[in-house]
């Protein structure tokens, strides 16, 4: 398919972020990589390689499957809010030793622990940008990052796109955000 045909879909600005459900929230920055680069830089390597990213984030159960019953509860601790103690924290709630903790993320999970827990609070304020017309600073704060500028650091390198890019393509004409809650 020639490049102006691949540009001119612009799915990401007709397919809201409900219409796609995986259970792999991970699975949502490879959406976004391949709808980028389908609208940029639509190589066939590179859309061959995102996809297959894509199809590994959504259907790698075996690691799952097999993945010891606490890691779950130390992956619900790094959602909900990482505690004070870091990952000691963590491994002492859950029972075991930090090094074994850090050592069963890289297994079942390719990543440490302050990296899952990095990226799902840049999951959270991506959620955030397509939801709401929330200011990036207020979003960077409710999400645990220390000012907007570390938001977008790290948003960049799992979306490969600024926060703003994100929200502009997400929701180009602001109609369907909401506003902030007031405090």
């Amino acid at each position: 398919m020639p490049a102006e045909t691949l540009g001119a879909l612009d799915w990401a600005d007709r397919a809201p972020r409900s219409a796609v459900r995986l259970r792999r929230p991970d699975a949502y920055a490879g959406v976004w990589r391949l709808l980028r680069a389908v609208r940029h830089e639509p190589t066939t390597e590179t859309l061959e390689s995102l996809c297959l990213e894509l199809v590994g984030a959504a259907t790698d159960e075996r690691a799952a499957a097999s993945a010891p019953s606490w890691l779950a509860r130390a992956r619900e601790l790094l959602t909900e809010a990482p505690p004070a103690g870091g990952v000691a924290a963590v491994a002492a709630e859950v029972g075991v030793h930090p090094v074994y903790l850090a050592r069963a993320f890289r297994r079942h999970l390719a990543c440490t622990p302050a990296e899952y827990a990095r990226r799902r609070r840049v999951e959270r304020a991506a959620d955030l940008l397509a939801r709401t017309r929330t200011p990036l600073g207020q979003i960077a704060a409710d999400t645990g990052f220390c000012d907007q500028s570390h938001l977008t650091h790290a948003f960049q390198a799992v979306f490969g796109a600024t926060p703003g890019e994100y929200r502009r393509v997400l929701n180009p004409s602001g109609s369907m955000l909401t506003r902030p809650a007031r405090r």
